[in-house]
């Protein structure tokens, strides 16, 4: 587990703003940078192919503006004009895996004896707090090297197209998981035993 002193300083601050003065820290950690990038390389993988064709698509369209007359130059003109929002697309997604390590190292996560918290602190504080009430259902997701993650909550959201969607919400990429889950089940009895 790390120390509190070790964290970066905007994250520091943040974890003692969040906390209540007779809360006390049973656990914390931050997510696994490298593990955070793992989770970004399907979209690296996909980035590098769509980039390409971009990248190509926008060059012979520039080669066709270099070359036509004026008839066709305007729908070149809105064709590469498109290629290269795609390649811009495409150039973002190449830099997922760096965007989530960089995610990784400002993020934290905290086991109180009160509840489990999520914080992030990047340009501005993201905190999800999660009551005993809310860790009934607790999913461990398990590697062979004991670290994992711990999803304690489903979040509903709309998509583009008006669709109902939900997605994890949780500690990921922590290491000895198991102990991390023990540990948020004490909570939870506690809270029950106290009511």
């Amino acid at each position: 587990m790390l120390n509190l002193l070790d964290l970066p300083p905007g994250l520091r601050s943040a974890v003692d703003s969040e906390l209540d003065p007779q809360e006390t820290i049973l656990w914390f950690q931050q997510p696994s940078p490298m593990r955070m990038v793992r989770k970004a390389l399907p979209i690296l993988i996909f980035a590098v192919p769509w980039t390409g064709i971009a990248g190509f698509m926008a060059l012979h369209f520039a080669g066709v503006l270099g070359g036509s007359g004026s008839s066709q130059s305007t729908q070149s003109i809105a064709a590469m004009a498109m290629c290269l929002v795609f390649l811009l697309f495409g150039m973002l997604m190449l830099f997922a895996p760096y965007g989530a390590h960089r995610h990784a190292k400002k993020s934290g996560y905290v086991v109180t004896d009160r509840r489990a918290i999520s914080i992030e602190a990047s340009v501005s504080i993201r905190v999800r707090s999660f009551g005993p009430d809310k860790l009934h259902d607790i999913e461990r997701i398990e590697r062979d090297d004991g670290s994992g993650d711990l999803i304690l909550a489903r979040e509903t959201y709309t998509n583009a197209k008006g669709e109902t969607r939900s997605r994890p919400v949780g500690f990921y990429g922590i290491p000895d998981v198991r102990e991390v889950e023990a540990i948020l089940r004490d909570v939870v009895e506690a809270h029950r035993a106290g009511a």
